[in-house]
């Protein structure tokens, strides 16, 4: 009975929003990717939440050589993992560069601060 359908929904329901995406990223690995895909993976988090997946993401890009694609809002969890961005604007990319010289932009801070 563990094993229908209902109660496996009724646990991943059960789930904080940051357990329910660690399940979803393991769930991926299992299939032994090596391209990873990650749309929003802390939105909805708490900051506890938020540092145990970038923790989480951080490791994984680390011991298997994965190769992630990330979208995400979060400008502190971009900042921290990415090697490369590219920021969007409206549909269109605006820059792309190492996250150094991104953070120099005073047209990026000034859109994801919201003076455009």
């Amino acid at each position: 009975m563990t094993n229908s359908p209902r109660n496996r929904t009724s646990f991943r329901e059960s789930l904080s929003q940051g357990d329910r995406k660690r399940l979803e990223i393991a769930m991926a690995l299992q299939l032994d990717a090596r391209l990873l895909l990650l749309d929003e993976p802390t939105a909805g988090m708490s900051a506890r939440e938020t540092s145990e997946t970038v923790t989480l993401v951080e490791s994984l890009w680390r011991r298997r050589n994965l190769t992630i694609l990330l979208t995400e809002h979060d400008m502190s969890v971009v900042f921290r993992l990415a090697q490369r961005l590219t920021v969007m604007h409206r549909g269109r990319v605006l820059c792309s560069g190492a996250p150094q010289e991104i953070r120099g932009r005073a047209d990026v801070r000034e859109i994801y601060l919201g003076h455009d």
